[in-house]
Parts: C-alpha cells; structure tokens; sequence
C-alpha cells in the first residue's frame, strides 16, 4: 500500500460519513432556521447535518487537492475539484453568517444579547445551499472517482511527503509577517486582515493533512495538530464575526438602526477576544520550524508501515442505508453548542455539538 492509497481509503471513509449524515436526515432541502415571521422555530437536525457536511466536506477537498498536481491529465478529476469547491462554498460560506448569530445568542451571558443575536440571525437574507439529492449525487460520484485507482497510480510517496508539510511552511512564513501582539488591541488593516484569511486557508490545510498520519504522530505532533485545529477554528470564526459586522452595516436587514449599532458594538467585542485566542494559539500551533516539522512527518509517514498493507476498499453507502442509531448517537457525542429556539415566546436552550456549530464549523 502506497500513500497515495491510504489518503484514498481515509477519504472514502469521509465520503461514506457524508452519505450516512444524509440518509439519517430528514431533512431535504430545507431552510436550517425558518425565514416565516410566524414560524420561530430552529430545525436543530438540518443545522447539525449541514455542519458536518460542510466540516467532512472541506476535509475532502483539502485530500483532492493534496494529490490534484499529481491528476493534471484527469479532466473528470479537476472538473469534478471545481464543483465540489463551489459545493463546499455553498455549504461552509453562505449559513456562516446565520449559524455564528445563533451561535452567539446560545452563549450570550444575559438574555438581552442572546434576543438581539437571535433577532440578526432571522433577519439575514436566506441563501438556499444545494438541495438534499444533489449532495446524494455529489457525494456517489466522488465515492466512484476515488475507487478509479489508475488516478493515483503514478503519485510517489515522497511527492505526497513534501506536499503533506506545504501548507504548514505556508503558514509559518505568514505568521513571520504579523506584527508585534498589539494588533489584536488595535483596528485591523485591511492588508492584515488579507494575511488572517490567508493564513486560516493554510492551517485549515495543514491541519487536515497532518490528520491524515494522526495513528503515528507522537505526542508531541498531536498536542501540536490540536493546536492547528483549534487555530483553523478560531480563525474561521473571527472571519464569521467580520462578515456578520458587514451585514449589518451593508445589508438590508429587518433590523432598526438602534438594533444594528448594539449588534456592531457586540459583535465587535467578540472579535477582540478573538483575536487574543489567536494570539495565543499562535504559540502552541507553530512550535517547530518548517523543515523540522516535515522530517517529523516524514519519519511519522515511515512508521506507519504502509508497504506491508493491503488496500481494503470502503464499502459504498447510499442515501437508502440509513445509519443504527449506535452510529448516529456516536457522532451527535463529538458535537456541544448552544442553539437558542424560541418557543411561545420562552427562550429554550438545547445542547449540541461545539465544534460543528462554528461560523464555519469544524474541518
């Protein structure tokens, strides 16, 4: 088994997760939080699975584009990359905005500012993702296009070495262009904010690419890969909060004037303690040099034996194969947020999973 192989399995595993997360919905294509005055109610079931669609999708792409310069002859292959970047768009971009406000109402400390974000989660305009069968569709082709091993014949193992710590060094030398820890006390400029977009796209894929070896990372990469991860989080956050400030001043909202400048003013202090998480995680996340890290990851790739391995291909799922209710509880455990749903005008928590609500969830 070469490496290229086992990015193949890991991703077929993914893929089989995404078909599975749709034959348990119920859900299809329907609006996460309903956009009817009189319908107040939250389809708590549609956000979660739109959130882990839109984490495993990302974690994907990023294995499509690890091996992408090595498929340069497949036109099927890099037509096939360019819509599931426009899905992953549609699926991680466009709710951000109204996922991160009913994010913020769940963890609000007082009831008024939990009201105020709910009220600017439902008045955001409605940007309808890909219905339901197209991702069926979607997820069964790149199922069949992982499985045509005569992609991934010529692609070395050390070709997908270097390339494994690309992003990380990517990374690491935006971070040597940040300013000194005063930037997250002052206004960001436009061309830092431009480097903080840049960066997260780095980490993201650094993140899910080190995931890939995580059976042979020793403690020290793991406690350095959760870093990336929570880094990749934060950073798609602080993203969410900005684009939820534009909306208020840009977009047309049915908010008053007053309602939008106090949800300006708090949102912009979210975004402060933002950037001091990121701040702070910058110390964890990039504890080695780059050319130390890919020989780390290199003697991880070495160890985990791969040449004495067979492939064992995943077997498909459809959206007809529902999932036991074992496996589905066993996913809905890695998940707590906050979501706030108003019913009968009394406002009700109910705990969901941190990491896939985000402004842009989990990787």
């Amino acid at each position: 088994m070469r490496l290229a192989d086992w990015v193949v399995s890991c991703s077929l595993e993914i893929n089989s997760g995404c078909l599975r997360y749709l034959a348990e919905s119920h859900v299809r294509g329907a609006s996460a939080v309903s956009t009817e005055p009189e319908d107040m109610g939250l389809d708590t079931q549609a956000i979660y699975t739109e959130s882990l669609l839109a984490r495993d999708s990302r974690k994907i792409l990023s294995h499509w584009r690890l091996l992408s310069e090595g498929l340069k002859g497949s036109e099927s292959v890099q037509a096939h990359i360019a819509t599931l970047t426009e899905v992953v768009d549609q699926l991680t971009d466009d709710p951000a905005p109204m996922r991160l406000a009913m994010r913020l109402a769940g963890q609000a400390p007082e009831e008024e500012q939990a009201q105020l974000m709910l009220r600017l989660g439902r008045s955001l305009p409605p940007k309808p993702g890909p219905d339901w069968t197209s991702l069926n569709e979607l997820f069964a082709s790149d199922s069949a296009l992982w499985r045509k091993t005569a992609f991934f014949e010529e692609i070395e193992d050390e070709y997908l070495s270097r390339r494994i710590g690309r992003d990380y060094r990517a990374a690491y030398k935006v971070l040597k262009r940040f300013p000194s820890q005063s930037w997250t006390e002052e206004k960001v400029s436009a061309e830092l904010n431009d480097e903080l977009d840049t960066l997260a796209h780095h980490v993201q894929l650094a993140s899910h690419h080190m995931e890939l070896l995580r059976a042979t990372l020793s403690d020290k990469q793991k406690h350095q890969l959760w870093y990336l991860d929570k880094l990749a989080n934060a950073l798609r956050m602080r993203h969410g909060l900005r684009e939820l400030m534009y909306l208020t001043r840009e977009a047309r909202l049915d908010l008053d004037k007053k309602s939008a400048k106090l949800a300006r003013k708090y949102l912009a202090g979210q975004e402060r303690k933002v950037n001091k998480r990121i701040q702070k995680l910058f110390a964890g996340t990039f504890t080695v040099k780059p050319k130390k890290f890919t020989r780390e990851l290199s003697r991880s790739i070495d160890q985990m034996g791969l040449a004495q391995v067979s492939q064992v291909m995943i077997a498909k799922v459809t959206a007809d194969k529902v999932p036991a209710e074992a496996d589905t509880a066993a996913a809905q455990e890695e998940q707590p947020t906050a979501i706030v749903a108003e019913v009968a005008g009394v406002s009700v928590r109910e705990t969901m999973s941190h990491n896939s609500m985000t402004s842009t969830d989990r990787h």
